[in-house]
């Protein structure tokens, strides 16, 4: 067992759901809490981002349960609400 923090990291930044997903990357859902928005960050297994998504325009940090994450076989799934 061992702990990271990738080094994209900035004040306010959280990290909210993490998943292991194709090509046995780690995925983990970033948001900054000042803005809306998320980015999903692709990371192997020494911890280096190897690919980051955005999305913009979404604000994940209304809620605990916001920016959870999942997989199937197209998509990437992330939780959220609309109001």
């Amino acid at each position: 067992m061992a702990s990271l923090t990738p080094a994209s990291l900035i004040a306010g930044d959280e990290l909210r759901g993490i998943a292991f997903g194709p090509g046995g990357f780690l995925y983990a859902v970033k948001v900054h809490c000042a803005q809306s928005g998320f980015n999903i960050l692709v990371l192997d297994s020494l911890g280096n981002v190897q690919a980051t998504y955005t999305m913009g325009g979404i604000y994940l940090c209304g809620d605990a349960g916001y920016g959870k994450i999942a997989f199937d076989q197209q998509y990437i799934c992330v939780t959220g609400a609309a109001t």
